[in-house]
C-alpha cells in the first residue's frame, strides 16, 4: 500500500479532528488578518541596494523634505492675471504655509517673500518682492503682468506662457501623506469655482489617491466572489460544488494573510490583489477534488469511500501543481525590492496553504455529506458547451495528426509571445515621471 492510499486513509479517520484544527487555526490567522492595514511607501517600489537609492536617501537625511506637493490654478475663461484668481492664488499660499510639516524656504509662490523680480540698472542688479498683496487697480495689474514676463525665471515657470495657470510649490518634511491628502483637498475644494479648476500633484497627493481607491477593493472581491459562485453552479450544478470550493479557497487566503501578519509584513496596493489570485488558484484545484468527487460517485461509491479515493488518487498532482505555484512566487524574493518581497512571501504561503486546505480539508468535509443520487452525480460537472469543447480536444490530442497540430499551434503561439515580448517598453511613453495612466 502505497504513502498516498496511506495519507488518504489518515485524513478519513481523523477527519473530525483536521476539521476542528482548521477551524481554530482559521480563527487565529482571521484574527492576524483584521490587523493588517493597507500601507503605501514608495520607497518600497525601489531597489534599496542600488546605488541610486542610496544617494536619494542619504540626500534625504541631509536636507529633509522629499514630499513636493504642486498646486495649479487654472482659468476656463480669460486669464489669471484679475483680481478674484490672484486673490485665491493668496488665500491658498497662507493656508498651505499653515499645514503642518509644511518646510517654509521651501514654499514658491507669487505672493511668498522669497519670490523676487531681478532685473539690471546702470548701477548692476536689482532685487526686489514680486507681489506683497494683491493688486487691485488695472494699472497694477498690467504692471505684474510686464514683471512676470520679463522674468524668465518666472514667466513659464511660475506662470504659464498663456496666462491660463499659476503654479504654487510646497515642500515638506515628515508628516502623514494622509493628513496632507486631505487637507490639501479641504483647502483646494474652497476654491474651486466655475471658471476656476485647481489640480493637486506630487508624492502626498498621489499616495493619498491610492489609499482613497483601496476600499473600491473588498466589492471587487465579492464582485468576484460571485462570478466564480455562478461559474462553479453552472458546472456542478450542486449547492456542494458551489459552497465547498469558495470555503477552501477562502480559508486559504485568510491562511496566508494571517500569516502575513504574524510574520510582522503589512500589506500595500500591490500584495492586495494576492487574496484575488489566491481565490482563483484555490477554486480551480477545488474544482479537480470534486470533479473527481462526483466521478467516484457515479461509480458507485459512497461519499465517505468516493473521499478517501479522491484524496489517494489527486495526492500526487494536488501537490506538485500547488508547490510550483507557491515556488514559482517565492522566486520573486530574489529581486532587491520590498514591494516584490513581500508579494513572494505573501503569495507563496498563501498558495503553500492551498495544499492543506484543498487536499485535507476538502475530502474531510465531503465524506461527512450524504452521498448523491446518481442522477445528481451524472449531471454534476458535464456542463454541455465545456464537455463538446474538451471531448474534441481530447479527441485530438490522442491521435498523431490531432497532437501534432497542437503542438504545432502551442509553438506558434511561444514564438509569437517571445517576438510580442520583444516590444513592450519598460517605464512611461511620455516624458517625465509618469506614475499613472493620463486618464486615471
Amino acid at each position: 500500500m502505497g504513502f498516498d492510499r496511506l495519507f488518504a486513509r489518515w485524513i478519513i479517520k481523523y477527519r473530525v479532528l483536521l476539521i476542528i484544527l482548521v477551524l481554530l487555526t482559521s480563527s487565529l490567522f482571521a484574527a492576524r488578518f483584521a490587523g493588517l492595514k493597507i500601507i503605501t511607501n514608495l520607497d518600497d517600489f525601489i531597489p534599496q541596494g542600488h546605488p541610486y537609492a542610496k544617494v536619494h536617501k542619504m540626500m534625504e537625511d541631509l536636507f529633509e523634505g522629499g514630499d513636493m506637493v504642486q498646486v495649479a490654478i487654472e482659468v476656463k475663461q480669460g486669464d489669471v492675471i484679475n483680481v478674484d484668481t490672484l486673490q485665491k492664488v493668496f488665500r491658498l499660499t497662507r493656508k498651505i504655509y499653515l499645514l503642518e510639516g509644511i518646510i517654509p524656504p521651501r514654499l514658491v509662490s507669487l505672493f511668498d517673500i522669497k519670490t523676487k523680480l531681478v532685473r539690471g540698472n546702470p548701477d548692476g542688479w536689482e532685487s526686489i518682492r514680486l507681489a506683497k498683496v494683491v493688486p487691485q487697480k488695472e494699472e497694477e495689474l498690467a504692471e505684474l503682468r510686464e514683471n512676470l514676463r520679463s522674468d524668465e525665471l518666472l514667466y513659464g515657470r511660475l506662470i504659464s506662457r498663456d496666462w491660463k495657470a499659476i503654479l504654487i510649490l510646497a515642500e515638506f518634511g515628515d508628516v502623514d501623506y494622509g493628513y496632507l491628502f486631505q487637507e490639501f483637498r479641504k483647502i483646494v475644494e474652497e476654491e474651486r469655482d466655475g471658471n476656476t479648476e485647481i489640480h493637486l500633484s506630487g508624492r502626498p497627493i498621489m499616495l493619498g489617491w491610492i489609499d482613497y481607491y483601496q476600499v473600491q477593493l473588498f466589492p471587487i472581491f465579492l464582485l468576484a466572489f460571485g462570478i466564480m459562485a455562478i461559474l462553479l453552479y453552472s458546472a456542478f450544478r450542486s449547492v456542494r460544488g458551489v459552497v465547498l470550493p469558495l470555503f477552501s479557497a477562502l480559508i486559504s487566503v485568510v491562511w496566508g494573510m494571517g500569516i502575513l501578519g504574524i510574520l510582522g509584513f503589512q500589506l500595500d496596493p500591490m500584495a492586495s490583489i494576492v487574496p484575488f489570485i489566491i481565490l482563483g488558484i484555490g477554486v480551480s484545484h477545488s474544482v479537480q477534488v470534486i470533479q473527481r468527487y462526483f466521478e467516484e460517485c457515479r461509480r458507485g461509491l459512497d461519499s465517505k469511500a468516493a473521499a478517501e479515493e479522491v484524496a489517494t488518487v489527486l495526492f500526487k498532482p494536488l501537490f506538485t501543481s500547488i508547490t510550483t505555484d507557491g515556488f514559482a512566487f517565492l522566486t520573486m524574493i530574489a529581486v532587491k525590492i520590498n514591494l516584490l518581497k513581500v508579494l513572494a512571501i505573501c503569495g507563496s504561503l498563501s498558495i503553500l496553504s492551498i495544499l492543506f486546505n484543498i487536499h485535507i480539508l476538502l475530502p474531510a468535509l465531503l465524506s461527512f455529506l450524504p452521498t448523491p443520487s446518481q442522477e445528481k452525480a451524472d449531471r454534476a460537472g458535464r456542463a454541455p458547451w465545456l464537455s463538446k469543447v474538451l471531448t474534441w480536444l481530447a479527441k485530438c490530442s490522442t491521435t498523431t495528426k490531432g497532437a501534432w497540430s497542437l503542438v504545432g499551434g502551442f509553438f506558434i503561439l511561444i514564438l509569437l509571445g517571445i517576438w510580442g515580448t520583444s516590444l513592450m517598453q519598460i517605464g512611461g511613453r511620455a516624458p517625465g515621471a509618469g506614475a499613472f495612466y493620463d486618464d486615471a
